[in-house]
């Protein structure tokens, strides 16, 4: 069977408008209506255009206009990639809106829907500089695809176009539509304008929307990229709540600078706005996933924030946070296996930290040499640990420390380096023997380079369970004897006024000609001196 008259789709014509007018001229009242009576097959409400539902109707629409298989869909691919709607770099990587979204004026002119008002960044008209609607100016009844769409409300019976633009209110929100390049920048704007008082902003497959308030949570995304006096308005709504809190000062720094962030000056050099500001209502259920929202019952949802903001505040990387939660010295509220779909309670956090704090030693009285916690991150790493094992020291207290005014939650942390040192090795002596170090630990602790810890390995001054590769391990024994011989290497040089590496022939079993030098505050650095490594590329 074949449709007798089979209208083409106009080039900038969406889907599910097209499918709207195909199916008023048939008399039909719905698209869906359509696809009932005549292929026995409904389709879903929002008519999504990319959609398994979308296809088989694309199809069978194929099928009675007998044009060639892909033609139809093929012109709506080329539509939707036109305006570039999905980039998985962006927090939302689908941009269109499902629900309609119209330009009255357009409508009452060419009868027939636009895909570009269904971007959801577009609130403006290019041609008429009007509004694209949301909902029904008069009644605020939210559009459905169907037959009224093409000319007005069905609620209140308000015809398109009955009332005339009004190009001045809208002139400087359509500038800053036309000068904002930056899309994720808008968009992470969009969603701290939803929700003012939360902290984060999850990645999102799909543009949150409400018809009721899309345009106005736009409007103020807009005057956060392009208006300096409204970014800076916004940054300043959070305040710490407890003014002594380390965390929560960190946490209030954070929150600004994000705000801050989403500036633009070169896109605010185009744009002037009045002095009307858009009215924010706090919608957290726009913001925070389905998923957590659950915890809304227990928790404020302003205290409800993802690994990202918790590591900003600390100022360490999201694994490493979520190593701090595996060895309790923060709380979270949801331990999913996917490290960045955790979710923490900032007053647990706040109330975590301000108890690692408590352990603070007084102030020395002496001047005496103190590391910041990156420096000391420096060291244990020489004695194979890391960061998080001494933020796990200072927590039970087998560490003393001290704080100071610096900026930062984490980074006002002193710690004094002697007494950080011997920590070190009481705690490297204790470890034990049959432990299995993995490659890039004992490179740090040896201070060698990849290169030269591969010819320790082959030389068979290191044995492990493979001479070298990727996947070596070692055992702690077999570096803790290594590191010993060096040690006698240079005690003995030493007393004897010989070379080091005299010494360390004698001690080596492989008879390795190497030079081992020591570095400030570690163990040693590894130069192999033969043919086959030259010195240049060692460390």
């Amino acid at each position: 069977m074949q449709l007798p008259y089979r209208p083409l789709p106009s080039p900038d014509e969406s889907l599910p408008g097209f499918s709207v007018r195909l199916a008023t001229i048939y008399g039909f009242r719905s698209p869906d209506a359509f696809s009932r009576q005549v292929f026995g097959d409904s389709l879903p409400r929002f008519l999504p255009d990319k959609s398994v539902s979308m296809d088989k109707w694309l199809d069978s629409l194929e099928s009675i206009y007998g044009c060639n298989p892909s033609s139809l869909s093929e012109h709506f691919v080329h539509l939707r990639q036109k305006y570039q709607c999905e980039d998985s770099r962006r927090i939302i990587t689908d941009i269109t809106i499902g629900s309609p979204r119209i330009c009255e004026h357009c409508l009452s002119e060419s009868h027939y829907h636009r895909f570009e008002w269904q971007i959801a960044h577009r609130i403006v008209c290019d041609l008429h500089v009007s509004p694209i609607l949301d909902s029904c100016p008069e009644c605020q009844c939210s559009f459905k695809w169907d037959e009224n769409i093409l000319s007005g409300c069905k609620s209140c019976g308000y015809i398109w176009g009955s009332r005339g633009p009004n190009p001045q209110q809208w002139q400087d929100y359509l500038k800053a539509q036309q000068s904002v390049s930056d899309l994720d920048r808008l968009y992470r704007g969009y969603l701290h304008s939803a929700f003012s008082k939360g902290h984060s902003v999850w990645p999102r497959a799909q543009v949150p929307y409400d018809p009721k308030l899309h345009s106005q949570l736009m409007q103020s995304a807009y005057r956060l990229v392009c208006d300096p006096e409204w970014n800076e308005a916004l940054s300043r709504r959070y305040h710490s709540l407890r003014p002594e809190g380390h965390f929560d000062n960190g946490l209030a720094e954070t929150h600004a600078l994000r705000i801050k962030n989403l500036a633009s000056p070169i896109a605010a050099a185009h744009v002037s706005f009045g002095e009307d500001k858009p009215v924010l209502p706090d919608v957290p259920e726009l913001v925070i996933p389905k998923k957590h929202q659950k915890h809304f019952i227990s928790v404020q949802a302003e205290d409800i924030c993802e690994s990202d903001t918790v590591a900003a505040v600390l100022g360490l990387s999201i694994s490493q946070v979520n190593q701090l939660v595996s060895r309790n010295v923060i709380r979270c509220l949801s331990t999913s296996q996917i490290l960045r779909d955790r979710v923490f309670n900032l007053r647990e956090v706040s109330d975590d930290i301000s108890h690692l704090f408590g352990k603070v030693s007084p102030e020395p009285a002496e001047k005496i040499s103190r590391l910041t916690i990156d420096e000391a991150d420096g060291i244990v790493q020489r004695y194979g640990f890391d960061l998080v094992d001494c933020i796990e020291w200072l927590h039970s207290g087998s560490l003393s420390f001290s704080l100071t005014n610096a900026p930062g939650c984490l980074a006002r942390i002193r710690i004094e380096r002697e007494t950080l040192i011997e920590h070190c090795e009481s705690s490297f002596m204790r470890r034990a023997a049959d432990e299995e170090l993995d490659r890039l630990t004992v490179m740090k602790m040896l201070a060698v380079p990849e290169n030269v810890l591969d010819f320790l390995g082959k030389e068979g001054m290191l044995p492990s369970e493979r001479w070298y590769g990727p996947g070596v391990r070692y055992e702690f024994s077999t570096i803790k004897e290594f590191l010993s011989s060096y040690r006698i290497a240079r005690r003995e040089s030493f007393i004897q006024g010989i070379p080091t590496s005299e010494i360390w022939k004698r001690l080596s079993p492989s008879k390795a000609d190497v030079l081992l030098t020591e570095l400030p505050g570690g163990h040693f650095v590894g130069i192999v001196k033969r043919d086959k490594l030259p010195v240049s590329e060692a460390a």
